[in-house]
């Protein structure tokens, strides 16, 4: 029997990040939070050079007040809670549907592969050393051309991830990318896009030791691997989605030429059956294992 899906099949690839997002954590990831206090205080003295000090002081002030009652109006239940847009409330889990959309009637069925992609710039200015920007041009680049065809190749989605423990600024940044299995990540890295990138780097790397790049591979068989997500926004695999394209309507009409697909969400209720439990989620256990450690609830 399948599992049950949470989230209906969509006619638009889900949008669960942004550009802008990226790069406005970039950019506060440039500076220790000393200096961004200190470029404030460097405003807010050029401000009480300028006007008289009662309206230097205004526009931070308003600005704080506003803030802190945006943030007691939705900690009060009076406006919308922004920080829990986009949590699935409840117990789910992740289990990819095969090529044709169809939710996998067994956990874990199929192969995943995980590839860890990543860069960052060991250089004073961060962000703006030379080349930096054009490897993070090149990832982009990469990982459009994956989703731009993953209907064929094998590509499930990406994630986006800072490091928060390894130092205070120029983090290294890092793309967790799902791939069906260790052929389609293969197919990937000695596709064009991939190449022209490898190219490019390798050419550059004497010139401007100060990049960084990285790349992990893990390859779980079937059966072996398994997620739960609890009160959470879809992130890692729950986040991913496979792109399916939609079967032609009348005679003479194909759907993939035409760019019709649709998205098939992989979050199914992990709240009952086989799916409740870590071993049950492997395919080794019916999901009433926990039972006997008194974690019912989990």
């Amino acid at each position: 029997m399948a599992f049950t899906p949470i989230q209906a099949p969509s006619s638009q690839k889900p949008a669960l990040g942004s550009r802008d997002v990226a790069i406005h954590n970039m950019i506060r990831d440039q500076f220790t939070v000393s200096t961004w206090l200190l470029l404030g205080a460097g405003l807010q003295g050029l401000l009480a050079l300028i006007l008289p000090a009662r309206y230097a002081l205004l526009p931070a002030v308003t600005i704080l007040a506003l803030r802190s009652i945006d943030t007691l109006l939705q900690t009060c239940g009076i406006t919308k809670d922004r920080a829990a847009e986009g949590v699935i409330r409840g117990k789910f889990s992740a289990q990819i549907p095969d090529r044709e959309g169809n939710i996998p009637l067994e956990p874990a069925e199929q192969e995943i592969v995980l590839l860890h992609l990543a860069t960052r710039s060991n250089h004073p200015l961060g962000m703006m050393a030379p080349g930096y920007k054009e490897v993070i041009d090149y990832m982009g680049k990469l990982l459009a051309d994956l989703d731009r065809n993953s209907h064929e190749n094998g590509y499930l989605g990406s994630t986006g991830w800072i490091p928060f423990t390894e130092r205070k600024t120029s983090n290294q940044i890092m793309a967790a990318v799902y791939f069906r299995s260790y052929k389609d990540l293969h197919d990937f890295a000695h596709g064009a896009m991939h190449l022209e990138t490898w190219t490019w780097f390798t050419s550059i790397s004497r010139r401007y030791p100060h990049l960084s790049i990285m790349h992990e591979t893990y390859v779980a068989p079937k059966g072996h691997h398994e997620n739960i997500y609890v009160n959470n926004h879809r992130t890692g695999l729950a986040a991913t989605s496979v792109k399916v394209p939609i079967k032609p309507i009348h005679p003479g009409t194909n759907g993939t030429e035409q760019g019709l697909f649709r998205w098939i969400s992989p979050v199914v209720d992990a709240g009952r059956g086989v799916l409740k439990s870590s071993r049950g989620r492997l395919g080794a256990a019916d999901g009433s294992d926990n039972e006997a450690y008194k974690m019912k609830d989990y």
